[in-house]
């Protein structure tokens, strides 16, 4: 694969599958069978570690974190609703226009961001900048259409099977995973139960990553001594 892509859109591009065959590929070559495993997924990383958990058949798969889960009807969100005419009708216009951004010297482009997300981290700066690249922002376009199509309805045997692992962290107010999400999960699969379907009341939003990363990795570590010591204590 190339290493530095080319400003125009025409490297391989991945959908949902593809992702998560690799991270099963991953999990095979790096991980030892013997290893308790703990997984933490975020947005649509959660319904590829549902289809992880479904096929895997070699691993110990310990305990499951989901971090505001697109893992159901992408396409009537709020976001979904937003994000689906861009990645089908304008793709190649939004294209364009990242294509004449990507013209921006460097030093600029980091300056432009770093003004736009003031309180983000230097990493965030960075990987946003080399974020701007058609051949980038394509393979997102591709990757997130397929997702639009993909995740519909509810896989409830998968969540049910998950249960007694499954721990989900929703947001009070998200564009990708509203609470009616949450309460439709915990009618269809009630053995989960609400404390392993906890809200938010941090205001952390679903995009945490721009600003929010530490206090959201904070919260998780704290979940998993909780998880920890429960274990300890039976």
């Amino acid at each position: 694969e190339s290493q530095c892509p080319s400003l125009l859109p025409m490297d391989r591009t991945y959908i949902l599958e593809d992702q998560v065959q690799h991270k099963l590929a991953l999990m095979e070559k790096f991980i030892p069978r013997t290893a308790k495993i703990t997984l933490i997924g975020y947005s649509i990383g959660c319904k590829i570690i549902m289809e992880m958990f479904k096929r895997n058949t070699t691993h110990t798969i310990h305990e499951i974190f989901f971090l505001f889960p697109a893992i159901e009807n992408m396409n009537i969100t709020m976001n979904g609703q937003i994000v689906y005419p861009v990645v089908n009708i304008f793709r190649h216009l939004a294209l364009l226009v990242v294509f004449i951004v990507s013209l921006i010297p460097s030093g600029i482009l980091h300056f432009i961001i770093r003004q736009i997300f003031r309180s983000s981290s230097a990493n965030f700066i960075s990987a946003s900048a080399q974020l701007v690249n058609p051949n980038h922002v394509n393979n997102v376009m591709v990757l997130a259409r397929d997702e639009l199509n993909i995740v519909l309805e509810l896989d409830v045997d998968t969540i049910k099977k998950m249960a007694g692992k499954l721990h989900i962290y929703y947001a009070e107010k998200d564009g990708w995973a509203p609470l009616a999400f949450r309460e439709n999960l915990l009618r269809e699969v009630p053995e989960l139960g609400t404390d392993n379907a906890r809200i938010d009341t941090n205001g952390i939003p679903h995009t945490f990553v721009v600003k929010d990363g530490r206090r959201m990795g904070k919260i998780i570590a704290e979940w998993i001594k909780e998880r920890e010591r429960m274990v300890t204590e039976l």
